[in-house]
């Protein structure tokens, strides 16, 4: 079983072009991504994310989870519509919440 996981924070996990691997060597993931999140290097971070995803469709990866890279339903169609082209199926996993404190629970890092 060959599995990918694709997610746009994972471009801000890996130094997002800011940090060399020596400067995050002893950083946690949690202080890499607060120290190199921007909100101007959110096209590059999707960018980042599609092309993972495009290996991974070449790879034909058994399974594969896009995560974080789908809030609208354009950046979400993109990624159907690349799976479709390669005979994917697709299965889509909401999380709902009962209320703000579960919202919060999700949207922590």
């Amino acid at each position: 079983l060959t599995r990918a996981k694709v997610s746009a924070d994972e471009f801000f996990y890996r130094g997002a072009g800011v940090l060399s691997r020596k400067e995050m060597k002893h950083k946690t993931p949690l202080e890499v991504y607060s120290e190199c999140f921007s909100t101007e290097k959110l096209a590059e971070a999707h960018n980042y994310a599609r092309n993972e995803y495009a290996e991974a469709l070449e790879a034909k990866c058994n399974l594969i989870v896009v995560d974080n890279c789908n809030s609208r339903l354009s950046e979400f169609q993109y990624y159907v519509n690349q799976a479709s082209k390669v005979n994917y199926k697709v299965l889509i996993v909401e999380m709902c919440c009962e209320n703000a404190d579960e919202v919060k629970e999700f949207h922590s890092r």
